[in-house]
């Protein structure tokens, strides 16, 4: 696993979060930045002991009782979050705007919005990606605002 060069200030998690009994949460880190760097490990670490433990349907009825606990606990939000991601990662899971696992990160001066552990990423091979950047087109300015929006409302825990 690589570092991670920014900072990331929360994890959401959202599994059917357009449905009743669906969920979406979110965990800050925003006072605690080596917090969020520990717990995205976990879940990398997490995956094997989920592969060997548990089933596709023995999660999703986990959910789908936290779905029903409104709100959740700390307890129950984190290993909700490791649900959702153990569903994602092993492909179980097809992330879209009501499903997945999303990083809000900052890198630089940029806010990023990421759908990949930030610490399974070889940061040092995507540097050597150059993409020519050219002032912003406005209907690609708006789609990046509609999409936060929606990342927004949906993180609204439930």
């Amino acid at each position: 696993m690589g570092s991670f060069p920014g900072v990331i200030h929360e994890i959401g998690a959202y599994w059917r979060n357009n449905l009743p009994g669906g969920l979406g949460v979110r965990l800050s880190f925003e006072q605690d930045p080596a917090g969020a760097e520990r717990f995205s490990r976990s879940l990398l670490e997490s995956l094997h002991t989920y592969d060997q433990h548990t089933t596709r349907e023995e999660i999703e009825a986990q959910l789908a009782e936290f779905g029903a606990l409104k709100p959740l606990s700390q307890d129950h939000a984190t290993s909700a979050v490791h649900h959702v991601f153990w569903l994602q990662a092993r492909g179980h899971l097809a992330t879209d705007d009501v499903n997945g696992v999303i990083w809000h990160c900052s890198v630089g001066r940029e806010l990023v919005l990421m759908e990949h552990n930030p610490f399974s990423i070889d940061w040092q091979a995507t540097e050597r990606i150059k993409l020519p950047l050219g002032p912003g087109d406005p209907e690609d300015i708006e789609k990046v605002r509609r999409a936060i929006d929606r990342a927004r409302s949906r993180g609204k825990p439930s």
